[in-house]
């Protein structure tokens, strides 16, 4: 069975419109239309221009919400599904109950096309970390600061070769357009340590770096996503609170190539086989059955 969406336009253009409609294009069960009334199912997000007529819909009407705080565009149970990025709120350490779905980012379709061969092709940054280490939006990238800091300051004199700091437009633009020289500078790294924001879980940064066949080091994340990533197997997950352990276990990554290259190795085939954009669309028709079954 082929399924039919319909993804309403946004205003202004948001990167999620982009990889759920190349998502829906590229997935051998489903066909993306042009009018709700064409469709089987209306994928709404953050900032789609939608009718009444729509919204009111409820079983044909799909969220899939990727704004970045805990809160909801809409009450879940005026839709079929409701799929959220940002599950987890760090302020009361509570997660969403059973009518929000948490769904991740994806990598996204170019970095899918100019990934490395493996995460063994020859790189020429030891370590990566791609934050400032002075934020003035520090309500939300107090972490990511901190983690930056402490790495220019322990490698600046060091014989590795790093790179702290941004790399390519940031911001807005920097999440929704892609960059190649942001895009070649993960893949020239052997390490990459990404940090979430402060007051949410998950962003795209992990998935890219993911793609790009770095080890990739990041703080805990207690979302629950389908395809979870494994401490040790896919990836390396470090604690705020204990940030001298994140310093040993990039220098103890750093000398022992051949355990670094194997759990890059798994992180990256991992990735590409649950978490790509078509991956997304999976999840969603899986969601889709099990609705429809009930």
């Amino acid at each position: 069975m082929v399924y039919k969406f319909f993804v309403p336009p946004t205003d202004p253009v948001v990167g999620w419109h982009k990889f759920i409609c190349d998502g829906i294009v590229d997935h051998q069960d489903t066909r993306l239309v042009t009018s709700a009334t064409q469709a089987d199912f209306v994928i709404i997000g953050l900032f789609s221009q939608v009718s009444k007529k729509v919204l009111n819909d409820k079983e044909r009407l799909i969220v899939v919400d990727y704004s970045d705080r805990p809160s909801r565009l809409i009450p879940a149970n005026d839709c079929l599904l409701y799929f959220k990025r940002s599950v987890y709120d760090k302020e009361t350490g509570n997660l969403f109950g059973a009518q929000v779905i948490p769904i991740g980012f994806p990598i996204k379709k170019e970095f899918l096309e100019l990934r490395p061969e493996s995460a063994a092709t020859n790189r020429t940054l030891d370590l990566a970390c791609f934050f400032e280490s002075n934020y003035r939006d520090i309500s939300w990238n107090n972490n990511r600061s901190r983690v930056a800091r402490l790495l220019k300051r322990t490698f600046s004199d060091s014989r590795y070769r790093t790179q702290i700091g941004h790399v390519g437009q940031a911001g807005n633009l920097g999440r929704n357009v892609f960059q190649n020289s942001y895009q070649n500078a993960l893949c020239e790294s052997r390490i990459v340590v990404t940090c979430n924001p402060d007051l949410w879980e998950g962003d795209h940064r992990l998935y890219e770096a993911l793609s790009s066949g770095a080890l990739v080091m990041i703080d805990e994340m207690q979302t629950p996503l389908q395809n979870k990533f494994n401490d040790g197997e896919h990836l390396i997950y470090y604690r705020l609170d204990d940030l001298d352990d994140l310093l040993k276990k990039c220098f103890y990554y750093l000398e022992h190539e051949e355990e670094r290259l194997k759990i890059a190795q798994c992180g990256y085939e991992y990735a590409l086989k649950h978490h790509t954009y078509v991956s997304r669309i999976d999840e969603i028709l899986s969601e889709i059955k099990k609705a429809r079954l009930v």
